[in-house]
């Protein structure tokens, strides 16, 4: 279920972000005298980008999950009913 959850939380992050960051490019594109330069996307960064939020969102699951595999779950749950 963390696994799930980890990899839902990257995802949502991704799709909120990627689209934001090509409007603000494009709104820098447009602001500036577009007829000097043509606007180019880097895929390469949009790609090394969601490798690390990947990569940050896995280190933070296996964390998260190292420590629920030392804890028993009746134990937490005893815990948080009182």
């Amino acid at each position: 279920m963390i696994c799930l959850e980890s990899l839902f939380y990257g995802l949502r992050a991704l799709i909120f972000a990627i689209p934001l960051s090509v409007l603000i490019s494009y709104a820098l594109y447009k602001r500036i005298d577009s007829n000097k330069i043509g606007l180019e996307i880097n895929y390469f960064m949009y790609f090394a980008v969601i490798a690390a939020v990947f990569a940050v969102v896995g280190v933070a699951m296996l964390c998260s999950v190292s420590k629920l595999k030392k804890a028993s779950v009746i134990e937490t749950l005893k815990k948080d009913m009182c």
